[in-house]
């Protein structure tokens, strides 16, 4: 499947398909690891209202995302 642009409808199926981690065995390995999306997204909007940057915590989630997404982790 091939995708011009990601939509609220099929940014799902794109996740899926660039998902590469040997060693998740469920969908609720997969689930846990899309939600680093969400924590980074959580981590920076606490950083815009309180000031407050945990720049170790932001780079390990980014760094997973990597390993299991590779280059479609990038925006």
């Amino acid at each position: 499947m091939n995708f011009d642009e990601l939509t609220p409808d099929n940014w799902l199926f794109f996740a899926i398909q660039n998902y590469n981690n040997p060693s998740s065995v469920t969908y609720a390995d997969f689930e846990e690891d899309l939600k680093r999306f969400k924590y980074i997204k959580r981590l920076l909007k606490r950083y815009e209202t309180t000031g407050e940057l945990k720049t170790h915590l932001i780079l390990n989630h980014v760094i997973v995302l990597y390993n299991v997404f590779d280059d479609a982790a990038t925006p």
